[in-house]
Order: C-alpha cells, then sequence, then structure tokens
C-alpha cells in the first residue's frame, strides 16, 4: 500500500514539474521574442532620442536667445521710462505746454527717421 502512496506522489509531483517546466518555457519563448523586438527597434529609439536632443538644443538656444532680447529692450525701455519721466517732471515744473512739445519732437524725429534711411 506504500508502494502505491509513493508511486502516486511520484507522479504528482512528475506532472506538477512538467506543468512548471511548461510555464517556464513559455515565458522563456515570451522573453526572446520580447528581447529580439527590442534588439529590433533600438534604431528607431536612438535616432528619435536624438532628433529629440536636437529639438531640444535648438530651443534652449533660441529661449537663450530670446531672453537676451528681452533683457535688452528691459533696458531700453527703462532708459525710456526715465527720460519720460524726466521730462513730464521739468514740463510740470516749469509748467511748459507739455503736449504740444512732444508733438513737435516726435514730429522730428519722425523726420529724422525718414532722412536717415
Amino acid at each position: 500500500m506504500l508502494v502505491l502512496f509513493f508511486t502516486i506522489i511520484f507522479l504528482a509531483e512528475l506532472i506538477v514539474a512538467g506543468w512548471v517546466i511548461s510555464k517556464i518555457m513559455s515565458a522563456r519563448k515570451y522573453v526572446c521574442e520580447l528581447n529580439q523586438q527590442v534588439t529590433d527597434i533600438q534604431p528607431v529609439i536612438k535616432e528619435n532620442i536624438d532628433k529629440t536632443h536636437e529639438g531640444l538644443t535648438k530651443t534652449l538656444n533660441s529661449l537663450r536667445t530670446f531672453i537676451n532680447f528681452l533683457a535688452e529692450k528691459k533696458g531700453q525701455c527703462s532708459n525710456l521710462m526715465k527720460r519720460n519721466i524726466l521730462s513730464t517732471t521739468v514740463a510740470v515744473i516749469l509748467k511748459l505746454p507739455f503736449k504740444e512739445i512732444l508733438s513737435a519732437l516726435e514730429v522730428i524725429l519722425k523726420v529724422k527717421k525718414i532722412l536717415g534711411k
């Protein structure tokens, strides 16, 4: 009776071992297929990463140029504001006809700009 019991246990272990081995083999096959797909797509991934890197580099360079442009314009705007505040203050203190002077100044600057070209 004991021999029959051990034989049944042995056969059950063989069945379980066969099932586990078959699952391992199917997983190995799946991993090999997946590895082949990754290997095949690696050049495309590298090319896309290089293109993205190039695009990001161009964007960063453009952003740096834009920041420098804004810094330059900020300086120009601050100078213009200082001049405007100074001229307005002088006109108010001296009670000058500021609008007429400003209009004449704009006409002179436009003529200068036209003649300069």
